[in-house]
């Protein structure tokens, strides 16, 4: 058995049991290294859950990357251009990319009683991946997209049925300004709520054949939509995705048809990614000061066990002990604290993260932060990576404090016993 780490640990359950200053410092610094790994991972597992939720919810409405037709119009009320094969193919083609499906939109206001509530209908087409709506789905079902001529149904968010005193199966009319202006009546078969308060109060689902029909869009033989919605397997990739996707469509395409325009979520929410990059700082600036105080706690409680031990550390030296072996001795200490505090701290960090994953015990305003409640996500190497971070940290910073062992005199501290 190596001997530094058996007389490590006889002191370490000595302490332990007693009612030593040493002990009383060991139980302190393991409570502030359970707290600082606490914190850290909790930091992490919240600002992952931010970025996740709200990109899966922005690329639900939008897609991750969208392809419209080159103008200077930055309304909803984009220009049209003809379904095309060859972008799909080019888009399916392309490494990373997951599913591409069409859009068309179109605006207008919906009225009831004395209150008007400005919209974005949002044509769909079987093609149209249902499963984020489906996530969010509140009470009824999605459009069915197989009755002829087309159908007069909608979804609508929870926030818009709440404001206009709708329910499920209202009929629901809608105002087109254009000329000439246009009434239609609609029909809710299914309600939504996905939190993200900007779109929802926003987006209705509907028909594109209908949107087609509002835009003058039909009758030319030809499939018109307003653009189309790409999704990537792996959101990390999403920038080099939109750059091989523009080099592919939006200048690779034959010059006789329309310009196309390639963009991503960050390029059209810049606010909204500049935030969560502000996020991530804030998080990185925590991991810092949590490892700081982590360390700080370490070194001062190890340096107050040394002074205790200092008659302890001259019969070493006395009986011959060489330095190496009494810094070995006081490095392994530090590891039996280390690993208390770890367990700890795992304990209480993940035990709360969970917590909140499932109860969803905080609220937040939507308004504000996008969701309702705080959102989490466990990533199981980003939690080794914190352990093994913080157990390298603390190690390596040890081995200075643990060296003052070496330099008790034995003859002083012999004598002054």
């Amino acid at each position: 058995m190596n001997i530094e780490h058996f007389i490590a640990r006889r002191l370490n359950k000595a302490d332990l049991g007693g009612k030593s200053l040493s002990s009383l410092i060991i139980k302190i610094t393991t409570i502030a290294v359970a707290l600082s790994l606490a914190t850290m991972i909790l930091s992490v597992a919240i600002v992952m859950g931010f970025r996740r939720e709200i990109q899966d919810k922005l690329s639900g409405f939008v897609g991750h990357i969208i392809i419209t037709k080159q103008t200077a119009n930055e309304s909803y009320q984009l220009e049209p251009i003809e379904l095309d094969s060859t972008v799909i193919e080019k888009v399916l083609s392309t490494p990373g990319v997951d599913h591409i499906q069409v859009f068309a939109l179109k605006a207008g206001l919906i009225k009831h009683k004395d209150f008007i509530q400005g919209v974005v209908f949002k044509g769909v087409w079987k093609d149209f991946n249902w499963k984020f709506f489906r996530q969010y789905m509140k009470k009824g079902k999605i459009i069915n997209l197989d009755t002829l001529p087309s159908s007069r149904q909608i979804v609508v968010s929870e926030e818009i049925a709440q404001k206009l005193n709708y329910k499920l199966g209202s009929s629901v009319f809608a105002f087109f300004i254009q000329n000439p202006p246009r009434l239609r009546k609609y029909k809710i078969c299914g309600i939504y709520n996905t939190g993200l308060v900007d779109f929802d109060n926003i987006y209705i689902l509907t028909d594109i054949r209908q949107v087609q029909k509002l835009n003058d869009w039909t009758g030319q033989g030809k499939f018109l939509i307003s653009g189309y919605e790409v999704f990537i397997k792996n959101f990390k990739q999403i920038d080099q995705i939109t750059e091989e996707l523009k080099r592919k469509v939006a200048f690779g395409l034959n010059p006789n048809k329309p310009k196309l325009k390639v963009q991503s979520l960050k390029e059209l929410y810049p606010d909204i990614f500049d935030w969560l990059t502000l996020v991530d700082m804030n998080v990185v600036l925590i991991l810092t000061i949590m490892i700081i105080i982590a360390l700080i706690n370490m070194t001062t409680g190890l340096l107050i066990i040394i002074l205790e031990k200092a008659s302890f550390i001259g019969i070493l030296k006395a009986l011959g002990a060489k330095n190496g072996s009494i810094r070995k001795i006081f490095v392994h200490v530090s590891w039996f604290i280390l690993k208390r505090g770890l367990l700890w701290g795992n304990m209480l960090g993940l035990g709360l993260a969970l917590l909140e994953y499932f109860l969803h015990i905080i609220p937040l305003n939507p308004d504000t932060y996008y969701v309702s409640y705080v959102p989490i996500y466990i990533n199981i190497w980003y939690w080794l990576a914190l352990n093994i971070g913080t157990i390298l940290f603390t190690i390596l910073f040890m081995i200075l404090p643990a060296s003052v062992a070496t330099k008790v005199d034995p003859v002083r501290v012999i004598r002054f016993e």
